[in-house]
């Protein structure tokens, strides 16, 4: 899935068999110990008893702006490949893809 907060997207992954949302950042930023995310993680805890961890990991991102389209296409990942998909090299399929999708939604 994808989410943001503090202006910039990020993607998540649940795994069906635990009850951890692990959170990666296209910029690789570690988000652990900023409030918007310990808020987030209690809100998680207490609502759906679910644990949250964020995991380092080399970036994505290049510029102002293409967050969004890189968690999209993580979050696509994700979803074919599993936790693999986060830390993968980019099929050239997902990236053509997840920009004509981008390119869709805002006409």
């Amino acid at each position: 899935m994808t989410i943001g907060w503090g202006r910039h997207a990020r993607f998540a992954f649940k795994d069906k068999d635990t009850k951890v949302l692990t959170f990666f950042d296209p910029w690789k930023k570690n988000v652990n110990r900023t409030q918007a995310f310990k808020k987030m993680s209690a809100l998680i805890k207490s609502n759906y008893n679910f644990d949250t961890k964020f995991v380092n990991r080399s970036p994505d991102q290049s510029n102002e702006g293409s967050c969004t389209t890189q968690a999209l296409m993580r979050a696509l990942m994700l979803a074919d490949y599993g936790i693999d998909g986060a830390t993968m090299q980019v099929p050239n399929d997902y990236a053509v893809f997840t920009s004509r999708l981008t390119s869709m939604c805002r006409k």
